[in-house]
């Protein structure tokens, strides 16, 4: 559970909500293939379940802000720069539009899969 305070008092929103808000916005974006393991337990768990939507996202919050980890897989051949660039805007206008959160940084690693 994400809780962040304000002056109205403590909002929670579940981690699990959140992922998948953001597992739908991202999967939707031009160039991205799909999400990959963000840990350990998300690759255990994504080689047992199918397509997740939450898969490769790790949320928490610091100061009242959230940090978003993303693991990526991008088409081959694509300027990783401008998608990525595109993928954190569209991870910031969707968490403040739905929940009102306030991010503070959104980490994205473009993960291999030619191993």
């Amino acid at each position: 559970m994400i809780k962040i305070q304000n002056q109205y008092g403590v909002i929670g929103i579940s981690d699990l909500y959140l992922s998948r808000l953001l597992g739908n916005a991202v999967t939707n974006c031009f160039g991205v293939v799909g999400m990959a393991a963000g840990n350990t337990e998300q690759g255990i768990r994504g080689a047992l379940k199918s397509k997740r939507l939450n898969h490769g996202i790790l949320i928490r919050s610091a100061e009242g802000k959230l940090i978003v980890e993303l693991h990526l897989i991008l088409t081959y051949g694509v300027n990783m720069k401008a998608i990525v660039s595109s993928i954190i805007n569209k991870v910031n206008y969707t968490v403040e539009n739905a929940t009102g959160f306030s991010i503070n940084k959104v980490i994205v690693y473009v993960d291999d899969i030619s191993d």
